[in-house]
């Protein structure tokens, strides 16, 4: 939204696995339903790593001369991502989002610094209690989980961002 459907983005994704998957598949669904004006110019492994989502945003930065946004699986990826954008002087990227809810993510979207951190994603504590009553079902009565449980995630924005603000908690 924030890109008005236009723009070419890079996104930085955690690392070869089912849950990387998922979310990515998620991004690219949403992005091709909803924003087909949006190009992906590229993704990149992070590794659901600081260090290592800064020197992958580096290299997309050497690669790509115009980059409109920048979608991160992780805040802690994004975290390295927003050190590389400043670091390289450019001022192109409109836009950051990430994912994970960390608390320091949530006030650079609450107090709007840097201005480009436009929203994170929260995975509510609810997929815990959904993984822990599926197995108690199945320990204690025999019932086989569902293969698949979906839990919404939430989007924190400025506007929301305040509900997720958990003083002492890195989440």
């Amino acid at each position: 939204n924030e890109l008005k459907g236009l723009g070419k983005i890079v996104f930085l994704r955690g690392m070869p696995c089912p849950i990387d998957n998922d979310r990515a598949g998620g991004f690219l669904d949403t992005l091709k339903a909803e924003f087909p004006a949006v190009t992906v110019l590229e993704s990149a492994d992070a590794y659901w790593n600081t260090e290592k989502g800064m020197m992958a945003m580096e290299l997309l930065l050497q690669k790509h001369p115009q980059i409109d946004g920048v979608w991160a699986g992780d805040d802690d990826v994004l975290l390295g991502a927003i050190k590389a954008f400043q670091k390289s002087g450019r001022n192109d990227v409109k836009v950051f989002v990430g994912g994970g809810g960390a608390q320091s993510v949530v006030k650079m979207v609450a107090d709007g610094n840097p201005a480009v951190v436009k929203a994170t994603v929260t995975y509510p504590p609810e997929m815990i209690c959904a993984g822990i009553r599926a197995a108690f079902d199945f320990l204690k009565n025999g019932k086989t989980p569902e293969k698949e449980i979906i839990i919404p995630s939430k989007i924190i924005t400025k506007k929301n961002a305040g509900d997720f603000i958990h003083a002492g908690s890195p989440y």
